[in-house]
């Protein structure tokens, strides 16, 4: 595997959701659930580090639409970690 895509559905009321995929699209896991608070990101961390481990410490980009400025929070946690962010431009 050369790299772990995690696509973010980000919420601004609701809970945020989350699915990892390897560079192929095949889904890893789906539909966890989080909300941008330090234990939920790091519960969410802790799974894509478990792939991760198993696939030789691979890359990881998320890739998320910037939903008002509920984006913002989840972008500078997960650049801080040395991931890639990707901004999906909404649908017009």
């Amino acid at each position: 595997m050369h790299e772990l895509r995690l696509g973010i559905d980000v919420a601004c009321r609701e809970a945020h959701r989350a699915a990892l995929a390897d560079e192929t699209g095949a889904l890893l896991w789906t539909n966890r659930r989080f909300r941008t608070g330090k234990e939920d990101l790091e519960a969410l961390w802790k799974a894509v580090e478990a792939v991760r481990a198993d696939q030789g410490d691979v890359p990881v980009m998320v890739v998320m639409e910037p939903t008002r400025n509920a984006w913002v929070a989840l972008a500078a946690w997960l650049r801080h970690r040395g991931v890639q962010v990707r901004l999906v431009p909404p649908e017009q």
